[in-house]
């Protein structure tokens, strides 16, 4: 779920980090994160950016899980960066627990 969140995310969300985050984040939980919580996202991506970008055996470990394929017209990179962010972002009490 994590992997098809963050496809979507750079697919659909439009051409800037915050742009995305911004997107998937309302595709879970159907409003914006706070400005707050947008930082910490944002923040997560660079570090799962730098992370990737070192040790692309891991990008490709974490895309290789599921049932289906990852889209190979997205950066092995990129897409583990933001499937990282889609598991955060689906792990939030929020999206788990609706009151």
């Amino acid at each position: 779920a994590a992997r098809h969140l963050g496809a979507r995310m750079c697919l659909e969300g439009g051409s800037e980090a915050a742009e995305r985050i911004r997107y998937g984040y309302e595709l879970a939980l159907a409003y914006t994160p706070g400005p707050a919580r947008e930082a910490i996202l944002l923040a997560g991506l660079e570090d799962y950016l730098v992370h990737f970008e070192r040790h692309q055996e891991d990008a490709r470990a974490l895309l290789a899980v599921g049932d289906s394929k990852a889209d190979t017209a997205l950066s092995e990179t990129e897409l583990a960066a933001y499937t990282m962010v889609a598991s955060v972002i689906l792990n939030l009490d929020e999206v788990i627990t609706r009151e």
